[in-house]
């Protein structure tokens, strides 16, 4: 079984540079990986042979899961969460990063919070060793919706989306909490409240992160620390985990662009045996659930996912909603603009270590310059065929403008973009170090 500890990995740059540390080339597409987070204490029972010995604080395992071997690693709640995403075990392109970082009595004392922040030392530890491996995280947990004694799951998934706050360039954080109603009424018993108040309430409720309820107001919480870029939260009310489902169909083809990323969050089409909307058992058919109409006005102005019935004749299918970050950005839109910057990065750090460098340097000017215009350029046009992204504008200064000095070259929101997905619209943009 292949088991990795990563030990000491510098910090990765993601500067147009000759100094660029190409860490993970373009073939491993790290846009199609998903890092999933995994306590320690739930891995015995959803991770085959696993050892805890192989875990400490400072060191998180890594288990890399592929078509080919999710079996021979997953199991349980995991294996049954998870395994959709493969598309029955045809879809070779996506990568499950296992990150099982510690978790028991010895790193109570690892938690530091205030009033705006928390992170937890297992988890820094892990997402600064691994950050890099792929752009989507999420975290994994047996029920979502901290009912498990002891249950620190808000906690930890508040301290993994401080964590992806920090790297915006590289990280997004997907996760889901898990909702109950009581006669077709949001459930007040749940331990996140997420349904149950307003975002009004939750904003004016959630002013410290270390005295306010974590578990309750998680949302609230969210948006006190700013984690509201680069982060999708999802709810559900049936025992299933659609985050693997949502990818699984986003992972249907590849577009015109060659790539996964473009494909559409918003106003998805999920279909199968497991899709029920968000709300409640009808009084005409226990097996087909009736969308809360009420909960959608609350979930739509807190920017949070759920499911919904697509028409009167299809219950047992549904779209995704609100496929924004808590601020109203699109998933999608976030997805590409930071592929274009990754995928630009990764082409000039190879440009400008080029075997023809060796005698034909490439130096600050304004040659290289037009290069680098270029590679931005050709990006950006990739996602025009599939009418996913219009209205570039190219804003790059004048050279002399962008030459800080003799080495250096900077510029500032030198493109943007109209990124366009089912009902939704926002410019894009992005910038340049070299």
């Amino acid at each position: 079984m292949n088991y990795n500890y990563p030990g000491s990995i510098s910090e990765y740059n993601m500067n147009f540079a000759s100094t660029v540390d190409v860490v993970v080339d373009e073939k491993n597409e790290l846009f199609n990986a998903i890092s999933i987070y995994v306590p320690m204490s739930l891995a015995e029972a959803n991770i085959l042979d696993f050892d805890p010995s192989w875990v400490s604080a400072g060191k998180p395992a890594v288990i890399t899961c592929t078509l080919d071997s999710y079996k021979k690693y997953m199991k349980g709640k995991l294996l049954d969460q998870w395994q959709d995403v493969f598309r029955q075990d045809t879809n070779f392109d996506v990568i499950l990063y296992l990150i099982v970082f510690l978790d028991n009595a010895s790193t109570d004392h690892m938690w530091d919070i205030d009033d705006a922040s928390i992170t937890f030392g297992p988890i820094t530890e892990a997402f600064n060793k691994l950050y890099y491996i792929s752009f989507v995280k999420t975290l994994f947990d047996e029920t979502y919706d901290g009912s498990q004694a002891g249950s620190k799951f808000f906690d930890y998934s508040l301290a993994l989306a401080y964590m992806c706050k920090q790297d915006l360039k590289l990280s997004y954080y997907i996760n889901m909490v898990k909702i109950t109603y009581v006669d077709e009424k949001p459930n007040p018993a749940d331990a996140c409240w997420i349904r149950y108040k307003t975002s009004a309430e939750e904003k004016e409720i959630m002013l410290s992160v270390k005295d306010g309820d974590r578990a309750k107001y998680y949302w609230g919480a969210l948006f006190l620390m700013n984690c509201v870029q680069n982060i999708w939260t999802l709810v559900h009310s049936e025992p299933v985990n659609i985050v693997p489902l949502v990818f699984a169909a986003w992972f249907a083809e590849r577009n015109s662009s060659g790539n996964y990323v473009g494909n559409k969050f918003s106003m998805l089409r999920l279909r199968g045996t497991r899709i029920k909307p968000c709300g409640f058992p009808s009084w005409l058919n226990s097996e087909v659930n009736q969308n809360d109409r009420d909960g959608i006005e609350v979930f739509q102005a807190k920017n949070v996912g759920f499911l919904r019935t697509i028409a009167d004749n299809t219950p047992q299918e549904s779209c995704v909603d609100s496929a924004r970050s808590i601020n109203g950005t699109p998933v999608g839109a976030q997805m590409i603009s930071k592929w274009v910057d990754y995928t630009c990065a990764q082409q000039t750090a190879k440009f400008v270590t080029d075997d023809g460098t060796v005698t034909d340097p490439v130096l600050t000017n304004e040659d290289a310059y037009g290069k680098i215009q270029g590679i931005v350029s050709g990006n950006l046009m990739l996602f025009t065929g599939m009418k996913r992204v219009s209205g570039i504008a190219l804003k790059f200064p004048a050279f002399t403008t962008a030459k800080v000095g003799p080495r250096e070259l900077k510029a500032a929101r030198v493109w943007s973009a109209i990124y366009v997905d089912d009902l939704d619209k926002v410019t894009m943009t992005g910038g340049m170090i070299a």
